[in-house]
């Protein structure tokens, strides 16, 4: 998604409605409608699927013991000294926690074909291009699509924020008060995501686009487009292992592998230290990305976008209106929560519930997406078509991924790249000090945390109950290259998605 926007943005597709003409002109054009709705639809999926496994099947051990479940499940704790959850434990509609992880699984199995029906397969989907999608759906295609996207809807609505619930409210009161921990950094940024907008007009979006600080209590910052936050993000690296110069804006970006460093100084990661400039002026700040940054910027800004709430949402939770907006949700979620106030939100269990709230305001909002492909809106053209320019162009794409705010930035000559940079997720809230010696996101969060005295379990425990809210992709995050610059390996792909591998003198 942010590969094909940053096409659209060097090759000015506007993502913004429904096109006039389809034109090879360079130039102003928009995407059709069905190109964008299929793109929600694709990576709807994608966010919803995400979701469910982290919690599930990156995260749920973290609280619940099922040692005595046998070798089924790996690794466990055991709950010596408390704090882990028995696995007999139920949510507060009865469904065992255990069990729930196990269909989970299959819940995820859905959740891929549901976007393979529109992507071609998944993960790594091939169907969204520069200009829209490549995908014409069938009345079929969205039949089993609905079906289910109504399954995944019932289960993030009975099972998945209802076991969110129970971990929060007997962890959250009696397994070491995980609503005041890991509460740094206190500035989110979120690039905005889904474009709900039809015909041209100001943007409009599901998720809000913007930078909180200072818990969102201080200041709240946001641009016209993705462009206002994108040109104010620079990176350094006295921290890292590179020789490439400090302070850089990607657009300008060098990324210079320097081996020399390693063991050799005070470097201490390959990850780069991304920062966003203080509208304000001060130091840069350093920012969380992900679930809690999209829920909090929307929720700050009272983003009037709506989504229809499904049958199966249990009124034993809260109270939900059939068309709700992501303040009502949140709302919602606090009264459910006795004590836990938006402040709180910025913590190891917000971070788990936000990305659960977001799960299934996503998962509500693809009904409606998918209600405006249907009858005639079928034959509706999915994309346009803009030609590759010749003289040099920068592009810059954004998107939100599952783990938060994900740029990409691409310099064009004579219709080859002779630049890319990308600053994923993981670089944001995994990123080593910056050159003023700030700490990054989970960094911060770590740093004076009281991880007890109870057990070497235990504090392990508590320790990965902090960082794996960030859901880290360090393979997102670090490309390795040979320190030489040398070729690795060169491919040919021909357009029906075979590869060749070349000789390393080919000509490509």
């Amino acid at each position: 998604m942010a590969s094909v926007r940053s096409l659209d943005n060097a090759l000015e597709v506007d993502v913004a409605g429904t096109p006039t003409k389809i034109t090879d002109d360079l130039g102003v054009t928009q995407i059709p409608d069905n190109g964008r709705i299929i793109r929600n639809l694709i990576h709807g999926a994608d966010t919803v699927m995400s979701h469910i496994t982290h919690f599930y099947h990156l995260a749920a051990l973290d609280y619940v013991d099922v040692s005595s479940l046998g070798a089924t499940f790996s690794p466990t704790y055991t709950g010596t000294g408390a704090g882990l959850l028995p696995s007999t434990v139920t949510n507060v509609l009865g469904a065992s926690i255990v069990g729930n992880y196990v269909k989970g699984l299959s819940v995820r199995r859905k959740a891929h074909t549901m976007s393979a029906i529109l992507s071609g397969r998944h993960p790594i989907q091939n169907a969204i291009v520069a200009g829209g999608v490549t995908t014409l759906a069938t009345a079929s295609d969205m039949v089993l699509f609905n079906s289910l996207l109504t399954e995944i809807r019932d289960f993030v609505n009975t099972a998945y924020i209802p076991d969110v619930v129970t971990v929060a409210s007997v962890v959250g009161a009696a397994g070491g008060g995980l609503w005041l921990v890991g509460t740094d950094p206190s500035n989110v940024l979120s690039y905005g995501e889904f474009p709900i907008q039809s015909g041209t007009g100001a943007e409009q979006l599901l998720l809000s686009r913007g930078l909180a600080t200072n818990f969102g209590a201080a200041a709240y910052y946001t641009g016209s487009g993705p462009s206002a936050l994108l040109d104010q993000v620079v990176e350094y690296v006295g921290y890292s292992y590179y020789s490439s110069p400090s302070g850089l804006n990607p657009v300008n970006g060098q990324t210079t592998a320097d081996v020399t460093k390693v063991n050799n100084g005070t470097q201490y990661s390959w990850l780069k230290a991304p920062r966003v400039k203080d509208p304000l002026g001060g130091n840069p700040l350093v920012c969380e990305v992900g679930p809690l940054a999209r829920v909090a910027a929307s929720y700050l800004v009272t983003n009037p976008a709506t989504a229809p709430n499904s049958a199966s949402w249990p009124t034993a939770l809260w109270t939900l209106p059939a068309s709700y907006t992501i303040t009502n949700l949140a709302a919602g979620a606090l009264s459910a929560l006795p004590g836990v106030t938006v402040a709180k939100l910025f913590s190891v269990l917000g971070r788990h519930a936000t990305r659960a709230l977001e799960c299934k305001f996503v998962a509500d909002a693809m009904s409606t997406w998918a209600g405006q492909i249907s009858g005639a809106a079928l034959t509706n053209p999915v994309y346009v078509y803009a030609k590759l320019p010749v003289k040099p162009k920068i592009g810059k794409g954004w998107a939100e991924a599952p783990r938060g705010a994900l740029g990409h930035w691409i310099a064009i000559e004579k219709k080859k790249i002779v630049n890319y940079q990308c600053v994923v997720p993981s670089t944001w809230n995994h990123s080593p000090k910056d050159d003023l010696g700030q700490n990054g996101p989970a960094e911060a969060a770590l740093k004076g945390e009281n991880v007890g005295t109870s057990s070497t379990d235990m504090q392990v425990v508590n320790i990965l109950r902090i960082v794996h809210p960030y859901d880290f992709c360090i393979a997102c995050a670090v490309h390795m290259v040979r320190p030489d610059g040398s070729t690795i390996a060169k491919f040919k792909m021909e357009l029906d998605g075979k590869t060749t591998i070349l000789p390393h003198d080919a000509e490509i």
